[in-house]
């Protein structure tokens, strides 16, 4: 019997409910809880973040026997950390068009490893091209941030 109450009461109280929301009387609003009142924040201006950058300065180079040869030195730059900064050499045609080769390589002692503000480790490089062509262009670029390339004379 008390099963039977409670399945009548059940019903009645739904019905009441039912009638109730479609006379208008419950708004979506009304059961939700009041926004927070407003506080005036003022923010203080931010100076923009410098981004992380590398400085690739290419110390010796030759082509020879098929085999470009580099040797240079890495610099974080940036404010940040570099994490395992990548080099990457693409080695093309003397037009530019053709690529011959490509190695990348690490600063010595940042490979898996944070290369922080100032620091600096050398770098080399030492990749076959394909077909041995008389003369060749080279393109420097880093992996995983930007990068500044300085040839020295």
């Amino acid at each position: 019997t008390l099963l039977v109450i409670i399945t009548i009461l059940g019903g009645i109280f739904g019905y009441a409910f039912w009638a109730i929301y479609k006379a208008g009387g419950f708004s979506a609003s009304s059961w939700e809880s009041s926004p927070p009142p407003q506080t005036e924040q003022t923010a203080t201006p931010q100076p923009p973040l410098k981004p992380n950058r590398l400085l690739v300065e290419i110390k010796k180079r030759d082509y020879e026997y098929g085999y470009l040869k580099l040797f240079g030195i890495v610099t974080n730059i940036g404010p940040g950390d570099v994490f395992s900064p990548t080099i990457v050499i693409s080695i093309y045609d003397e037009k530019g068009q053709t690529k011959l080769g490509e190695d990348i390589t690490w600063p010595k002692g940042y490979y898996l490893k944070k290369m922080r503000p100032g620091d600096a480790a050398a770098f080399e490089s030492y990749t076959h091209v394909a077909g041995e062509p008389l003369s060749i262009k080279y393109e420097i670029s880093c992996k995983n941030v930007p990068c500044d390339v300085k040839l020295s004379k």
